[in-house]
């Protein structure tokens, strides 16, 4: 995923807190047990249908189009979809949490930017929708893999990640049930987090700093291991999106 979706100058600021910020604002409340349970499930279908050395099948309940192909309900698209930006600030509010009082204004003016970079070009480069569940999903993996394995994340494995998390979160009931606010805030921390992982290793790539770049690389392991209830070094993403070893 490209880093200069927005000017890497930007995320500077975060850098440093990163590994710090990164647990509280991921999994501070209700919305990282959606996105939890969302890729949780996914692993674990996919665990499963390792095991059984088979096709992996759809979701029970989820219909099929010919060809095998997997249908899309109508209304599954809106189920997806998080709003206006910024809408709601709750994300932003996870985001700067950690970070001291004094500080937390401008850290907020901060993700905003980088958000607000991220949405203005998301869909021109990569074809997949802003203000989407999956593609934060698919940002924040790929931000957490960067980061994990200190290498860029593929660029042509974005889309086919994107469209595997579109796929399984229709099935997904509490993506339904979820309120708009709740998805709004599950993205931009997505989003924030995701895009900062990115910038941090492309930061690190051209200017090594070993103990900053060891405290990103547990970050990102950490955030496959809450997200995925796998280890990090099982984690794979080729041309059929995410795969667990």
């Amino acid at each position: 995923m490209k880093r200069h979706l927005f000017s890497l100058a930007a995320a500077k600021p975060v850098l440093c807190a990163l590994a710090v910020a990164l647990p509280t604002a991921a999994y501070a409340d209700d919305t990282s047990i959606l996105s939890s349970k969302i890729l949780s499930d996914i692993s674990r279908n996919m665990e499963m249908s390792r095991k059984a050395n088979a096709p992996e099948k759809p979701p029970a309940g989820e219909a099929q189009a010919p060809g095998g192909q997997q249908a899309s309900p109508m209304a599954a698209a809106d189920s997806l979809d998080t709003g206006q930006d910024f809408a709601t600030t709750k994300g932003i509010d996870q985001l700067v949490a950690s970070y001291p009082p004094k500080d937390q204004p401008q850290m907020a003016e901060t993700y905003k930017k980088i958000i607000l970079s991220f949405n203005g070009t998301v869909a021109n480069t990569y074809g997949i929708p802003k203000n989407n569940l999956a593609t934060a999903l698919t940002t924040v993996l790929a931000g957490s893999y960067a980061a994990y394995t200190s290498q860029p994340f593929p660029e042509d494995k974005v889309k086919p990640l994107y469209q595997q998390l579109e796929q399984r979160m229709r099935s997904e009931p509490k993506i339904y049930e979820a309120s708009m606010s709740d998805k709004a805030t599950l993205y931009q921390v997505c989003i924030g987090l995701g895009m900062v992982m990115l910038a941090g290793q492309a930061e690190f790539a051209k200017n090594p700093n070993p103990e900053q770049q060891a405290q990103l690389q547990k970050a990102g392991g950490d955030a496959l291991r809450a997200l995925l209830r796998v280890e990090p070094e099982r984690v794979r993403f080729t041309a059929n999106g995410l795969e667990i070893l």
